[in-house]
């Protein structure tokens, strides 16, 4: 490998990249909302086809809630034995209200240089960008000394399933990009934990005119989301930093649902929450103060309550400047200039990275990177910065060869 084996491969990358913007517009028109990524999916797979990736198919069935998780793996057969992956998920957010939306959800609008839809930056960039890569790599005249593997995954957004699907195949990497919802001069290579916990309170009904007869459980569910913002504060006097991060916790109330008419009490209130946190505390002490506060709430409210983890339950993750994160961070000035400082941080949400191993069970050197900037993931009017989307491949492009130069 020489640099001018860069330069041309960063000139495929300008000649394929208007079409795969294209594509990526293709895939935010096509709804994947969390659990219902199979249409969506299918466009992956015939790309993968057309690009002649051998494309293999794995599934995780979660045995509490019956939902699959399918993600594809496209390959490119290395000289050596080394294994680089690249893998972007396909899965997003559920859109609560397209009536607010300055572009509908699913139209892929462009308007100053911003693609807009559900998805855009979280994650389909991200997987235009694996293909666009994959494109790229696929028409060298020689393999690199490392097999690729390009994993489009589901279940990223409350789960991780669709990674693990992968790792449970044997799909081990000495070295991984995650390339799922950064700036460009953004690394990540730590999260804190997450957990996705929820909980029904059942009371008896009373006329509104009667309603001091009774206890609501919609109040009981005000009472918990009170007491979980008092303990994140407590965990963030004991823990006041990790990782660069101020502050480690949180916990949002981002579902509930109770009665049918102003008239009554309710008798159900349903509710879910997602709680960050950072160690010492783990998902299962997380849940286990949860269940605590939940219970002495429904007794003090003479409520009965239903408890549960959902999908999200997963520790706070960290492999800092890990060897791939510092050749990133090197090729970044080189391929997109010097207007700021590469930066490597901890983040306040979650990935897949603790799901990248070599054969030996070690962590892979990985990190999050690219597919650029963008604007509101999981929000109203969600965008992706389509300047971003080449140099960030050029460098995630750069990222590899100067890695297999290494890896021979």
């Amino acid at each position: 490998m020489n640099l001018l084996d860069e330069n041309k491969i960063h000139k495929i990358i300008d000649e394929l990249s208007t079409d795969y913007l294209s594509f990526l517009q293709e895939l935010i028109r096509c709804p994947s909302p969390l659990t219902d990524v199979e249409s969506c999916m299918s466009l992956v797979y015939n790309r993968m086809q057309k690009l002649e990736l051998s494309p293999t198919q794995y599934r995780y069935t979660d045995k509490d809630s019956g939902f699959v998780f399918p993600s594809l793996v496209g390959h490119l057969p290395g000289s050596g034995e080394f294994t680089f992956v690249l893998n972007a998920h396909i899965d997003t957010a559920p859109v609560e209200s397209p009536d607010t939306w300055l572009h509908h959800p699913y139209s892929a609008t462009i308007s100053e240089n911003r693609l807009y839809g559900r998805g855009a930056v979280d994650d389909k960039a991200g997987v235009a960008m694996l293909l666009l890569l994959a494109d790229t790599f696929r028409r060298l005249a020689e393999p690199l000394p490392s097999t690729l593997l390009f994993e489009c995954v589901s279940g990223d957004e409350c789960c991780g399933f669709g990674s693990l699907s992968c790792l449970n195949a044997g799909l081990t990497c000495d070295a991984a990009i995650v390339i799922d919802g950064t700036w460009p001069y953004r690394i990540i290579d730590a999260h804190l934990g997450q957990i996705w916990v929820d909980v029904c309170f059942r009371g008896v009904a009373a006329a509104a005119c009667s309603q001091n007869r009774v206890q609501s459980p919609i109040q009981a569910a005000f009472e918990l989301n009170k007491q979980l913002q008092k303990q994140c504060e407590i965990w963030s006097i004991q823990t006041p930093d990790w990782e660069g991060l101020t502050n480690p916790y949180f916990t949002n109330l981002g579902k509930i649902s109770a009665g049918a008419w102003a008239g009554a009490t309710p008798e159900v209130c349903e509710c879910s929450f997602q709680i960050g946190f950072a160690p010492p505390i783990t998902y299962q002490a997380a849940f286990n103060i949860f269940l605590e506060k939940a219970e002495n709430i429904a007794r003090s409210f003479n409520l009965k309550y239903e408890l549960k983890k959902n999908l999200l339950a997963l520790n706070s993750f960290s492999n800092r400047n890990n060897n791939l994160v510092q050749l990133v961070k090197s090729v970044i000035p080189i391929t997109i200039g010097n207007k700021m400082p590469p930066l490597n941080v901890a983040v306040m949400g979650h990935c897949d990275l603790r799901f990248f191993q070599r054969k030996d069970g070690s962590p892979a050197d990985a990190c999050l990177y690219g597919p650029g900037g963008g604007y509101n993931p999981h929000a109203v009017d969600e965008s992706y910065e389509i300047d971003h989307f080449v140099p960030v491949a050029k460098t995630i492009a750069s990222a590899i060869i100067r890695w297999n130069r290494g890896a021979k």
